[in-house]
């Protein structure tokens, strides 16, 4: 069996996943990258799984359409920070800073959007060891570590030993 068919004009992508303990089919589509999978059975056959995926391409192109589009940044750009529109400006220092309600980064647009991210991060990452610490000592817990992941099925998880999870 191959790893992925086409249907439909323009063609979807569907990718097919074997699952001996799956009992019918099942269609994905991921919010991080728009890929299609197709789950199967192990009693299926590639005909069956491309008429179960045909019967379904109206229902794949609505959800695809209503995926969220990558946003592309560039200087002179306006984002959201603390709900508040910023404009992004190249700077000079290396240290991504916030002046006056503008965001100075520099380096090249092709750099921008990575070191956003990373700006981000951060700051996420200060506000919720910040939270984190203030409702630890409300219930009179210990953290001993916090970690932060791009993960796609929970918003963040907690062990018994204190290291906490989030999702950001």
């Amino acid at each position: 069996m191959s790893d992925f068919f086409t249907i439909g004009n323009p063609p979807i992508e569907i990718y097919l996943r074997k699952n001996s303990q799956a009992k019918r089919y099942s269609l994905r589509i991921s919010n991080k990258d728009n890929k299609v999978s197709l789950t199967l059975p192990r009693w299926s056959n590639l005909r069956e799984a491309r008429e179960f995926a045909q019967s379904q391409e109206g229902w794949m192109r609505k959800h695809l359409a209503q995926q969220l589009k990558p946003i592309i940044v560039h200087y002179g750009q306006h984002i959201l920070l603390d709900g508040k529109k910023i404009l992004i400006q190249h700077g000079s220092d290396k240290a991504v800073s916030v002046i006056n309600g503008e965001l100075f980064v520099s380096g090249s647009e092709d750099e921008l959007s990575g070191k956003l991210r990373a700006f981000y991060k951060t700051l996420a990452r200060e506000r919720l060891m910040t939270s984190s610490d203030y409702f630890a000592k409300l219930l009179g817990c210990k953290i001993k570590s916090i970690t932060l992941r791009d993960t796609t099925t929970r918003w963040g998880s907690c062990t018994t030993n204190g290291s906490l999870m989030y999702s950001w």
